[in-house]
């Protein structure tokens, strides 16, 4: 007798969450709503869990006059492409959940930034 596979789309909006929260891996939760269609609205600001610990990743300098920053993951070696807007020809630097931009015109912190931003860009 053929065993039958679980269809995986099917799978409840909020166990779907419950198991989305549990990802401790930035690119993970990032990766997680591109598994199939049904699984798309899963990854959002109100359903991560910011309380678990997670290796930081380092935001690397500029190399072009764009709004595109580069990200550096310690625990995997990966890069990040995110698009911040308003950094184009400014000095980015993060420090304790903030984003500080230094320009010509001032300085501008956002606080709580990266939950804010789309999704990041391959």
């Amino acid at each position: 007798m053929a065993q039958e596979l679980a269809d995986w789309s099917e799978l409840q909006y909020d166990l779907l969450v419950l198991i989305a929260r549990r990802l401790n891996l930035i690119e993970d939760y990032l990766n997680f709503g591109t598994v199939c269609k049904s699984w798309h609205s899963v990854p959002t600001k109100n359903n991560f869990n910011n309380n678990l610990s997670r290796v930081p990743w380092l935001m690397l300098a500029e190399e072009d006059e764009n709004s595109i920053q580069k990200f550096f993951s310690h625990y995997n070696g990966m890069i990040l492409n995110k698009r911040i807007p308003k950094t184009s020809r400014k000095r980015c630097m993060e420090s304790m959940g903030w984003l500080i931009m230094v320009g010509r015109g001032g300085a501008t912190a956002i606080e709580g930034w990266s939950a804010d931003q789309p999704s990041p860009e391959n």
